[in-house]
């Protein structure tokens, strides 16, 4: 009973800042549909619908209009940022370039999305493992898709 008490307050906690801020899913367009996620280390991979570490918010970041952070919905002071050279989901100083994220349109979808680093003007992509990399327009590693999630508590395969 005090775990399901206990489950049933941490829902609403998690609801009450979903409420304030969407959820979202970072879906690659690569083969397979892999989401981005923190659950066993930054990656791009399969998820459940119950992965906290798999949804992220996008708060507008200081100095730029069309800029964001990229916050992790477990930890919202875990940020995407290449500050040390290759992509990271971690702690970062309000002042970091290299955290901000632009969203470009994909011409051929409006759902489509390319993720644009402001210090380096490269992409996120998926090309050859999760990186931020100079990209051809054609691939698909580089689109990605931002849905809303809803909360879940169904059980999920892959953590057995």
């Amino acid at each position: 009973m005090k775990i399901k008490f206990t489950l049933a307050i941490l829902l609403f906690l998690i609801s009450s800042i979903a409420s304030a801020q969407k959820v979202m899913r970072i879906k690659n367009l690569q083969t397979g549909d892999p989401i981005l996620n923190i659950e066993h280390g930054l990656s791009c991979t399969q998820v459940c619908n119950s992965w906290v570490k798999a949804r992220w918010f996008f708060k507008k970041a200081p100095f730029g209009s069309n800029l964001y952070w990229i916050q992790n919905a477990s930890d919202t002071t875990l940020c995407l940022n290449v500050e040390n050279g290759s992509v990271a989901c971690s702690k970062i100083e309000e002042d970091w370039v290299s955290a901000r994220w632009i969203l470009e349109a994909v011409s051929e979808r409006p759902d489509f999305r390319r993720i644009k680093n402001s210090l380096n003007n490269k992409y996120l992509n998926f090309e050859q493992g999760l990186q931020c990399t100079a990209i051809e327009d054609y691939w698909a590693s580089a689109k990605w898709v931002i849905q809303y999630v809803p909360l879940s508590t169904e059980p999920c395969p892959l953590d057995k």
